[in-house]
């Protein structure tokens, strides 16, 4: 997917709204010549995979997915700004939409596990944080 590991990552959100990710799942399905595939969804990779099964039911056997349950789009705002409301802005979200702020997090975070964990990738947009564990 456009953003992770070594893909090109295209600059401006406008570039990765669901249609944009699920066609890059179907590019992926068509350059493995797999026509259908029984796909497993965590976290995000959830998100992204119950929109795969809305746009695309052709190309999917069984969906599983951990952790996250299926949330159809709410009139009342975004995820994001839904969980700004009732967390106050403390949700793991709602600090990826603020420049700077997981990069200072991961830091902490650094201090008080006695791990490193550097950022390796993020887009301009905060669309894509990678890390890795050393």
């Amino acid at each position: 997917m456009r953003g992770y590991g070594d893909s090109s990552a295209p600059e401006g959100a406008n570039n990765y709204t669901y249609l944009h990710i699920v066609g890059d799942l179907i590019g992926l399905l068509d350059a493995l010549k797999v026509e259908k595939a029984f796909v497993v969804g965590h976290d995000w990779g959830a998100m992204v995979s119950w929109q795969l099964v809305i746009f695309r039911p052709d190309r999917v056997i069984a969906l599983a997915n951990l952790s996250v349950y299926y949330s159809p789009r709410n009139p009342n705002g975004s995820m994001v700004t839904l969980m700004r409301k009732y967390s106050g802005g403390k949700h793991y979200m709602c600090k990826f939409q603020v420049g700077g702020k997981i990069l200072s997090n991961l830091l902490e975070f650094n201090k008080l596990t006695k791990r490193t964990c550097e950022l390796v990738e993020c887009s301009s947009q905060n669309v894509a944080l990678i890390l890795h564990r050393t």
